[in-house]
């Protein structure tokens, strides 16, 4: 078992060292793991789009969809919720993440929409009703504070194929990447979702069965609100200490106007008596947010960002593991959950019934934007609990994902609260997303065509430098 780290000293620097990687404990669930069910029913694909310089071409898009069938196929089976967020105004001057772009791409936006609708249409075609009538209905986005005049509301469009596996949503204004993704949230019936921005593609395997065993597991043994379960934890772990004080209680929600409105999704503070409960690598833990490792996310738990405070650092050495669970690592149709999985279980051990999976997972200090797997309803409670939560046009990661990594530093059972997991693949330096850089992409033929060039230019710099040395040398 692994022991949470010491605290270092203040004034001397962290040493950024791997800590072990730690298998979940032999524990049992304390009720009967859930049953089979195939992937599509348990996960919807939300796919956030917007203006882009590469538009009216689908390239951005289509590169997304050809990741998903080369590394984690199963999503293709999955129903989907494209956004198709638009501008503010428009300038001399292309300026997306502040709603800006200049009349071209103005221009060519609605095309970029019936492009992508097409494509997205045909690639969901085998399992959507796509050549019968679509149907519209009208909604409304609420942010800010219900009693201004204007009632801060955006009114969008949600069109559904009529085998209701394809649905797109069509803001009038901007609602921006956090509206967004809160709008597919409500539309989805699925209990997880998968969040994906269209410039953000696949570089590795998914071990999406693996994934979801794990997340509904884990809800299995800790429950499906917020709090940690003392009860479930000194049933599994009778040798814990048995003056663990309770949990006292607090209304820390991220986005409550005052006492009297609080949110519902009121969380647990830990009390000096009970931090060490939160940091026992026994404890049964909520995984409830998976986020997939881009570059500068390579060797996480032994960087500044997991171990630079003694929180982070304990928790870390605590809960950083290889979750046991009973579906196979290939991209299955089907989940067999088991979060504790049985010994000697391996990634490649047979069907997904029976077979084993080792997931790594180590904990995630911040609730990032780029792509994720993520419990809707845990989604909604903690990222999105009032309408005040997030103004139109943030970002989630530049507003919730540093106030929840503020509350992780100070506390260790903001961490268990926020159920936020970072997967960890050959030990962190397996790379699974790469950017496309949306922003300033202006569609492959072009990209080809820019790489062309510098590659010449600097052929003719070499060429250059090499006859002026000859020149030289006579």
């Amino acid at each position: 078992m692994n022991q949470p780290a010491s605290p270092a000293s203040p004034s001397s620097p962290a040493t950024p060292v791997t800590p072990a990687t730690s298998v979940t404990p032999g524990l049992q669930p304390s009720t009967a793991p859930p049953p089979p069910q195939s992937i599509a029913s348990l996960l919807t694909i939300i796919l956030t789009t917007s203006p882009t310089p590469s538009a009216p071409g689908t390239d951005l898009v289509a590169a997304v969809l050809a990741s998903f069938r080369a590394h984690c196929p199963a999503l293709l089976a999955c129903p989907v919720i494209v956004v198709f967020d638009t501008y503010d105004h428009i300038g001399p001057q292309l300026r997306l993440k502040k709603g800006c772009v200049t009349p071209v791409e103005a221009a060519h936006y609605e095309a970029y929409k019936a492009n992508v609708k097409a494509l997205i249409k045909d690639t969901w075609a085998a399992s959507d009703a796509a050549d019968e009538v679509d149907k519209e209905e009208q909604g409304l986005a609420e942010y800010g504070s219900s009693f201004r005049v204007d009632n801060c509301s955006v009114p969008f469009t949600t069109t559904r194929t009529a085998g209701g596996y394809v649905v797109f949503i069509e803001p009038e204004i901007r609602l921006g990447f956090g509206l967004g993704v809160r709008t597919a949230l409500r539309t989805a019936s699925t209990p997880y979702v998968w969040v994906q921005q269209h410039d953000w593609t696949l570089a590795a395997d998914i071990p999406l069965a693996a994934m979801l065993d794990a997340m509904r597991s884990s809800e299995q043994a800790v429950g499906l609100d917020d709090v940690a379960a003392e009860v479930v934890v000194q049933a599994a772990s009778p040798d814990l200490p048995e003056q663990v004080a309770p949990v006292e209680h607090s209304t820390d929600s991220i986005c409550t106007t005052s006492p009297a409105t609080s949110s519902p999704s009121a969380s647990p503070t830990s009390s000096a008596t009970s931090v060490p409960l939160f940091l026992d690598s026994r404890v049964p833990v909520a995984i409830r947010y998976i986020c997939l490792p881009a570059v500068r996310m390579l060797r996480y738990a032994g960087s500044g960002h997991a171990i630079g405070f003694p929180t982070l650092r304990a928790l870390t050495a605590a809960f950083k593991r290889e979750v046991l669970t009973s579906s196979s690592s290939s991209s299955s149709s089907t989940v067999s959950p088991d979060l504790y999985g049985a010994p000697g279980s391996g990634p490649d051990s047979g069907s997904v019934s029976g077979s084993g999976h080792r997931l790594p997972l180590t904990p995630l200090f911040f609730w990032h934007d780029k792509t994720h797997i993520a419990s809707r309803a845990h989604y909604l409670r903690r990222v999105f609990p009032t309408r005040l939560a997030i103004s139109r046009g943030d970002f989630i990661e530049d507003h919730i994902g540093q106030r929840a990594r503020d509350q992780m530093k100070r506390d260790p059972a903001a961490w268990h609260r926020w159920a936020c997991w970072l997967y960890y693949p050959e030990q962190g330096t397996q790379l699974c997303l790469r950017h496309l850089q949306g922003r300033t992409w202006r569609g492959e033929a072009q990209e080809q065509a820019f790489r062309s060039q510098y590659v010449k230019r600097n052929l003719s710099a070499a060429a250059a430098v090499t006859a002026d040395g000859a020149g030289h040398g006579s």
